[in-house]
């Protein structure tokens, strides 16, 4: 599945296609959390900060591509030492996220400490103010 994801993103543009799965999905959840996200890449780069936009871009691409797998029961050292990688693991990213979850992505290819702080910020209050502030700038 995540190479599906990972497929989406890069050739068609999540959320693209998927407006029904984030329209249902809680209010934090990695659906939500990923299209937010793509959202922000579009806007930087509309505003001509095309490196950021880049940047955040592939974020949200690797994220997708290791969100629907549980590698906790197929090999608990697979990517990070230890966590578990992937909201999937209970099978469903529509659920409201916690800042465990946080830990999933903390050694995922393209994945800074920008990108983990608008994922704690989005888990604790359901929105991000650097994406709210370049809505305002449009």
């Amino acid at each position: 599945m995540a190479f599906f994801f990972t497929t989406v993103v890069m050739n068609v543009g999540y959320p693209k296609g998927f407006e029904r799965e984030i329209e249902l999905s809680g209010e934090r959840s990695f659906l939500r959390f990923a299209a937010d996200v793509c959202e922000l890449s579009d806007l930087q780069k509309s505003l001509g900060d095309k490196n950021r936009a880049k940047r955040f871009r592939e974020a949200a691409e690797y994220m997708l591509g290791v969100s629907d797998h549980n590698y906790e029961h197929n090999n608990k050292n697979m990517w990070d030492g230890g966590h578990f990688i992937g909201l999937g693991h209970d099978g469903d990213m529509s659920r409201d996220m916690t800042l465990d979850d946080v830990k999933c992505f903390e050694c995922v290819y393209a994945v800074g400490q920008s990108t983990l702080e608008l994922l704690e910020e989005f888990i604790n209050t359901g929105r991000m103010k650097q994406l709210e502030g370049l809505r305002g700038n449009k």
